[in-house]
């Protein structure tokens, strides 16, 4: 778990990683069985055992419980920060496609724009195009 990089903002990212942690919890919950049939080991050495032996092997035992528990808990935070950050990423991309598309295109055309005629015939046409251009805008 420590190992893991926080919740991306791009959806296909943050997509995959929900992936893997739904994986590595399915992976937490097949180990459940050999982490209890591990407890009930340890408690039957811990019985069989002197009484410094025994608390010694107890207290493993809860470290290991405890350090199991916590890495549960920390798979299950995560899948849940995922899902929500995958929805927030979903909807920024759903937003910020068309005004990428929006920004390409009014670039395209203050690109066009910025090219200026030297030639008079182009230049009136220009003109022409302008008055039309404001013409057209306050009939609206």
């Amino acid at each position: 778990m420590s190992n893991q990089k926080p919740p991306s903002a791009d959806y296909k990212v943050v997509k995959a990683q929900l992936q893997e942690q739904k994986f590595l919890n399915k992976m937490l919950l097949d180990r459940q069985p050999s982490v209890q049939s591990l407890f009930k080991m340890g408690k039957e050495i811990a019985a069989n055992a002197d009484q410094a032996e025994r608390q010694h092997i107890e207290a493993q035992m809860a470290n290991l419980g405890e350090r199991y528990d916590n890495l549960c808990d920390g798979a299950k935070d995560r899948q849940a920060a995922l899902e929500e950050t995958m929805a927030v990423a979903k909807e920024f991309q759903e937003k910020l496609g068309p005004l990428s598309d929006w920004l390409e295109r009014m670039s395209k055309k203050l690109k066009d724009l910025s090219l200026i005629p030297t030639d008079e015939e182009k230049i009136q046409k220009r003109i022409r195009e302008h008055d039309v251009r404001i013409h057209s805008q306050k009939l609206f």
